[in-house]
């Protein structure tokens, strides 16, 4: 079959060659002469019946009019013009829309005057000029391929010069087509406008672009296209320009056309349409997040380019309850769905593909129930009210009643679950309702809680000196405090204060001062607020001696320690340096903290306390792993680790005829390491690739590939003149049915030919 394709190959190629060799010995006088006058009255005219469509008919005589030769017509000299223009002329035309010329050459120009314009798409009636001094008449245009038919054509077969051919596919390369003026539009008038319409506001993917051009005289147009300042399109149309968006693709596009005639032309209108992606959207939302029974729940949805979408809701709990197509508003009676929670999304499309909104929830109820607040006093003149919210609740609605009046008294609505009262009397009662209201709904129940503002005084303490390093502050109890807040000051440090503690004591231990320093101090009474009252006391810390004990904590496996006591002022020195040794880490020094803190270097000074506690920092030490394929090959030859760090992502192995088992720790069996296995080492490493051999369907060889040798040895098979092992047996066996015929040879034929 392969040799019978490449034989037609070759003889189509010598026919080609042949075919430009006869052009290139075409006699001089039938490229360049003309007839020397008209002779369409020498045409046969019972051949042809005209119809009244003058490019139809021209094309209809010019083909009626087959093998008849140039004497025969009335032609003595080189005639494919002069029979064009005669066809024209038999068909109706008149010297308005056609002349003669001297060359082929002439013969174009005074066509151009005459009216008729250079189109890209021909069609029947059409005049194609080739690369060689020729002119003939196009006949049809079918599934892309043109024909034509003329005079004295100089083509091959029966039909040489000085004869007429009849219709035959276009055989040699066009130089150009004009098309004459058949409607007889005045040649001098230019177009004066040019319009530009489309078909749709944007297009998706499977949509058709329609572009229709108008103008006032224009014979033919030109549509242009551009996306991004490059041109996509630009054709010669006479009508309506249709394009499938997909051959576009997404994007902003910029269109417009010239219409032509052959007195000029005009540019119309710029025209911008789209070709858009998968639709969007820019919100979706309920109109309510609430619904009574007695209410119509309405969801909308703002798209971007959708041509349609789907509602889906949701009952929270139980499962879908609705899938419709809809508008982009949908409204439903809450009756119809019943009283629940319910999640609610739009599917929004187009051709080009959709998407899913994001889901807004809502609630149905029957009816609001009142939250029951509590209440805390924040100072003597606030109390703050805290509740549950209602699930089906949009706001609250606060009433108040002082103690000793006889009814309440609407103060606040709120969407929040706490309200402040402020601009309240001290050490007074008052009574309070919170309502949940959704829409004009409000709940019935009155559950109604009291709250008493108070005065808090803040205490008086006084202050004791403990050691170098620690004071004791004391106080009585206020009335109503829960609580003591501590603040304290250095002197020296300026004005402000920080807070130090909180205490539910009545006594305050302040620790790890400064020895002989003047520290200032406030206690805060607290309940529900703080006192505002700032009654402060100052103590000074004794001076401590000149020794500090230093506890070295190793900060690892349960912290072992040691002591050390140095001179304070003194610098540590190598006692900074000095660490133990801990398998897998390197020594980083002695910090503050365990974890954090300030480091303490040989330069640091010992601080001026009696105890001090240093922890050890460790840094992890990085090794090297390394990939040995073991047979195969691993574009990752080694990767750094980290001490206790997994091993992470590890890298894929190749082996032609083998299936990659994984990295092992041993050439030959050892442990798997996979990503989350725990480096424990002290050392580099190398892993090893593990495979297992891959049985290869028809290497019946047994080497790894398919090639000729498998096919011969199938053959013998077959033909009983050779045995199978039962390997073999098992690989001849292409399609795995259990057995082996000339289907598997077929198999193994087509696995060669296209591996």
């Amino acid at each position: 079959m392969m040799k019978m394709k490449f034989q037609k190959w070759i003889a189509a190629l010598i026919s080609f060659v042949m075919i430009g060799i006869i052009f290139s010995m075409l006699p001089m006088t039938s490229l360049t002469a003309s007839a020397i006058c008209c002779r369409k009255d020498g045409f046969d005219k019972s051949k042809y019946t005209l119809t009244g469509n003058m490019a139809e008919d021209v094309a209809t005589i010019a083909k009626s009019q087959k093998g008849r030769t140039g004497s025969q017509l009335g032609y003595t000299e080189a005639w494919c013009d002069e029979f064009v223009a005669d066809c024209i002329e038999n068909a109706g035309a008149d010297s308005s829309i056609v002349g003669h010329g001297g060359t082929v050459a002439d013969f174009e120009s005074v066509m151009r005057k005459k009216g008729a314009v250079q189109v890209s798409s021909p069609q029947t009636g059409d005049l194609v000029f080739f690369t060689y001094s020729h002119v003939e008449i196009v006949t049809k245009v079918e599934n892309g391929t043109v024909y034509c038919a003329g005079g004295n054509n100089g083509g091959t077969g029966n039909y040489k010069t000085n004869y007429c051919a009849g219709e035959r596919k276009l055989y040699a390369t066009p130089r150009l087509y004009l098309r004459p003026n058949y409607k007889r539009i005045p040649v001098d008038k230019v177009p004066t406008w040019a319009n530009l319409d489309k078909n749709q506001i944007w297009y998706d993917l499977k949509d058709t672009i329609v572009l229709t051009p108008s103008s006032d005289t224009a014979t033919d147009y030109w549509i242009s296209i551009t996306k991004d300042g490059n041109s996509v399109v630009n054709e010669h149309i006479n009508g309506a320009y249709s394009i499938a968006a997909n051959s576009l693709g997404i994007g902003e596009y910029h269109t417009w056309i010239s219409a032509v005639n052959s007195a000029g032309s005009i540019d119309s209108n710029h025209l911008d349409f789209s070709v858009v992606g998968a639709a969007t959207y820019l919100n979706v939302y309920a109109s309510k997040n609430t619904y009574s029974l007695k209410e119509t729940v309405s969801i909308h949805v703002d798209t971007i380019c959708a041509k349609g979408q789907v509602i889906g809701i949701d009952k929270i709990g139980s499962g879908r309850v609705i899938t419709e197509g809809c508008e982009s508003t949908y409204t439903i009676e809450a009756n119809k769905l019943g009283i629940g929670k319910y999640s609610a999304y739009f599917s929004v499309y187009n051709g080009s593909g959709g998407i899913d909104t994001k889901r807004v929830e809502f609630s149905i109820y029957d009816k609001l129930i009142s939250p029951t607040p509590t209440i805390t006093t924040l100072s003597s003149s606030s109390l703050k009210l805290t509740w549950k919210a209602e699930p089906n609740a949009t706001s609250y609605r606060i009433d108040r009643r002082k103690s000793g009046a006889d009814a309440y008294e609407t103060i606040a609505t709120t969407n929040q679950t706490t309200y402040t009262d402020t601009g309240l009397e001290a050490n007074t009662k008052y009574w309070y309702r919170v309502y949940a209201v959704a829409g004009s709904d409000k709940s019935s129940e009155k559950n109604s809680v009291s709250g008493t503002t108070y005065t808090l005084t803040s205490p008086t303490p006084t202050i004791s000196t403990i050691s170098s390093s620690s004071l004791k502050l004391t106080w009585t109890a206020a009335a109503n405090a829960t609580s003591y807040r501590i603040d304290r000051r250095k002197a020296g440090d300026g004005t402000a204060y920080e807070t130090i503690a909180t205490t539910n004591q009545t006594t305050y231990t302040d620790t790890g001062l400064e020895a002989n320093t003047k520290y200032w101090y406030r206690v805060y009474a607290v309940a529900d607020y703080k006192s505002s009252e700032k009654n402060s006391v100052s103590g000074i810390t004794d001076k401590i001696n000149n020794k500090c004990s230093v506890t070295w904590n190793d900060n690892y496996d349960g912290g072992s320690t040691s002591g050390t006591i140095l001179f304070i002022g003194e610098k540590f020195g190598i006692y900074a340096n000095s660490g133990s040794n801990r398998s897998g880490y390197t020594f980083d020094g002695w910090y503050t903290e365990a974890s954090g803190g300030t480091k303490i270097t040989s330069d640091t000074k010992v601080p001026n306390v009696a105890r001090l506690v240093l922890y050890a920092h460790w840094t992890p030490n990085k090794y090297t792993v390394h990939f040995n394929a073991n047979g195969g090959s691993c574009s990752k030859l080694s990767a750094p680790i980290q001490y206790r760090d997994t091993y992470g992502q590890l890298p894929e192995a190749q082996r032609e005829g083998y299936r990659f088992l994984g990295w092992y720790t041993l050439k030959d069996k050892g442990v798997l390491v996979t990503s989350d296995t725990v480096f424990l080492l002290t050392k580099d490493q190398t892993l090893y690739a593990h495979w297992e051999k891959i049985n290869l369907l028809g290497d019946l060889s047994q080497d790894n590939k398919i090639t000729l040798i498998d096919l011969i040895l199938l053959q013998k098979y077959l033909l009983r003149q050779a045995s199978l092992t039962a390997d073999q047996s098992t690989l001849a066996d292409l399609n795995e049915d259990g057995i082996i015929n000339v289907i598997d040879l077929m198999l193994l034929k087509r696995t060669l030919l296209n591996p």
